[in-house]
């Protein structure tokens, strides 16, 4: 039996007045057409009182409309149903990196230490087998003092060598006061000849192991000075070197920013009475 249009208004005010709960029931509009409610109870078996209505259809989203998750997936769940990353096609169906550690599973720079290695256009610059190299003194014509590098003699990128006269490394940096154990260090014991003797005059040279000159010769130097090389033009040229007394020097840290290969950087005279083993000539291998 349908209620009338009153009747209907005086249920629903009762209820809105927090009268008694009704007894379940359906209730339907003045039209005879909708179950109306207020609360669940009220509807039929499976159904559930929304909006004032008894239904049974999925909970409506987005504006009344029950969408899929993501609402576009085609009801598919995110990542159709694969778990996150695990398989998922990105961008444009390839997982980045293709399924590889990034970096190809490499350390940066390929085990080389980040930035120890130094670039040349963002690749890593290999180590330099200095083995069988010379370091000449071309005061004279021909050359009577040279010294030739021992085999196994390496120069990684940034380090340098330190061809130091009659002193051991710990006596070497305790008098100079500088840590070279990034850098090589070579005692020549060199005496009435060889290299280095630093006397003035004397222009060095790098010559390789298959005889061609790579840096050199220098200007010639001076007694009780010391030259620090500021970039890697004519070693020859004075505008290229920074001249300063044989204190100045800086074993270990020259000026070079880059050094196009291996380089003489640096050479220093010590004038003090038997401070002659302190003279030294020091290559570099820059970036």
């Amino acid at each position: 039996m349908l209620l009338g249009r009153g009747a209907w208004f005086g249920l629903v005010a009762a209820v809105a007045c927090g009268g008694p709960a009704p007894a379940p029931r359906i209730v339907t509009d003045p039209s005879g057409n909708v179950a109306l409610c207020v609360a669940s109870a009220e509807c039929a078996p499976g159904e559930r009182c929304e909006n004032g209505l008894c239904t049974s259809a999925a909970p409506a989203r987005d504006g009344g409309v029950a969408a899929p998750r993501d609402a576009g997936d085609a009801g598919l769940d995110r990542d159709a149903g694969l778990d996150r990353d695990a398989g998922a096609p990105r961008d444009g169906g390839t997982e980045p990196d293709a399924g590889f550690e990034r970096d190809a599973g490499l350390e940066p720079d390929a085990g080389v230490e980040r930035d120890a290695g130094f670039r040349d256009g963002g690749v890593a610059l290999p180590s330099v087998d200095v083995s069988g190299w010379r370091v000449e003194n071309r005061e004279h014509d021909p050359v009577i003092q040279s010294f030739t590098l021992p085999a196994g003699t390496v120069l990684a990128p940034g380090q340098h060598l330190l061809l130091v006269r009659g002193v051991d490394r710990a006596g070497f940096e305790a008098d100079v006061g500088v840590d070279l154990a990034a850098h090589v260090f070579i005692r020549t014991n060199a005496q009435s000849n060889g290299v280095p003797i630093v006397n003035g005059a004397e222009a060095w040279a790098l010559v390789d192991a298959s005889g061609a000159t790579v840096d050199g010769p220098t200007m010639a130097g001076a007694i009780a000075t010391s030259y620090r090389r500021k970039n890697s033009g004519d070693a020859a040229d004075p505008a290229n070197w920074t001249i300063g007394g044989e204190v100045d020097d800086v074993p270990g840290a020259a000026l070079l920013s880059s050094s196009d290969g291996v380089r003489i950087c640096q050479w220093s005279d010590d004038s003090g009475t038997g401070r002659y083993v302190y003279e030294y000539v020091e290559l570099c291998y820059h970036p």
